[in-house]
């Protein structure tokens, strides 16, 4: 799996309940993907975080944007590690 695939949401997500199914983990095991709970915890927050503000720019400037730049824009919002911030820049960058 290339490196930039490999803390996407979807990825990160399908990890935690792999691992949480798992029945015999170790109580000391505290790592998903080579990272600490903490740590993919906060990466899952940033990457919704991401997400939710690209949706919601998508949303509000719609109406400002050309047809094709709002299609791009949820085009790239399926797009797991760069598409979210690729559509907040669509968003705020593309005026009709």
């Amino acid at each position: 799996m290339h490196p930039v695939f490999k803390y996407s949401l979807p990825q990160l997500l399908a990890a935690f309940n792999e691992c949480r199914s798992r029945e015999n983990l170790s109580k000391n095991s505290k790592s998903i993907l080579g990272l600490s709970v903490a740590v993919l915890i906060t990466l899952l927050l940033i990457s919704l975080a991401f997400w939710l503000v690209a949706i919601i720019l998508l949303i509000s400037k719609a109406h400002l944007m050309p047809t094709w730049a709002v299609i791009v824009g949820i085009v790239l919002l399926f797009i797991p590690t760069f598409g979210p911030l690729a559509t907040i820049l669509i968003a705020l960058l593309v005026r009709k």
